[in-house]
C-alpha cells in the first residue's frame, strides 16, 4: 500500500492489461471483471459474420466488417467503393449484433441470481453475459445513430477510412 489503511477500508486491485480482455482475465485470474458496472468501451467481442470473424467493441465496428457487408450484401465493387455505413447497412449490422447477443444469452443466468457448484460453468456463463452486454451496448448506440441517419440522411457522419473503425457516439 502507498499509505496506511484504516480498518475496514476498501482495497482495490488493478490487474492492468493482463486482465483485458475479459477472457484473458478469466484465464489468468479465474474471474470475469466488471459484470455489473458500466460497459468497458475498449473490451472486444468477436462475432462471426458469414464464416468470417470480426472484433467489435461497445463503440466500434471494423472497416473490414463494413467492406464485407458491402461486398456480400450489396454486391459492391470495392475497387472504387466509398466506405459509408448507410442506414440499410446499419440495419444489417444491428440484426447481426442482435443475433450474436441472443446466441450468447441462451441459457445464461447472471451470477448474482444463480447458485452453481460448477465454477467453470459459472465462469463461462459470466463471460458470455459480459460479451452480450457489450454487443447490446453497441447495438443500442448504432440504433440511435441510425435513427438520426434516417431522419437526416447525413452520410458524412458515417465516412470510414480504410483500416480504421466506425466509431458511434454514446448518447
Amino acid at each position: 500500500a502507498y499509505r496506511p489503511l484504516m480498518a475496514g477500508e476498501q482495497v482495490l486491485l488493478d490487474y492492468g492489461s493482463s486482465a483485458r480482455p475479459s477472457w484473458q482475465c478469466l484465464l489468468s485470474y479465474g474471474f470475469v471483471p466488471n459484470l455489473y458496472g458500466p460497459v468497458d468501451e475498449n473490451e472486444k467481442v468477436e462475432i462471426n459474420v458469414d464464416g468470417e470473424y470480426f472484433e467489435v467493441t461497445a463503440r466500434t465496428i471494423p472497416y473490414f466488417l463494413v467492406a464485407h457487408l458491402a461486398r456480400t450484401r450489396g454486391g459492391e465493387n470495392l475497387d472504387n467503393w466509398d466506405p459509408v455505413v448507410a442506414p440499410p447497412m446499419a440495419m444489417d449490422i444491428i440484426d447481426i449484433l442482435d443475433n450474436a447477443a441472443y446466441e450468447l444469452g441462451k441459457n445464461v443466468i447472471p451470477a448474482r441470481s444463480r447458485r452453481s457448484s460448477n465454477y467453470a460453468a459459472q465462469s463461462i456463463a459470466d463471460l458470455r453475459y459480459s460479451q452480450q452486454r457489450i454487443l447490446l451496448h453497441l447495438k443500442d448506440a448504432l440504433e440511435r445513430h441510425s435513427d438520426m441517419m434516417w431522419r437526416n440522411w447525413n452520410m458524412n457522419n458515417w465516412q470510414v477510412d480504410k483500416n480504421d473503425e466506425v466509431v458511434f457516439p454514446v448518447y
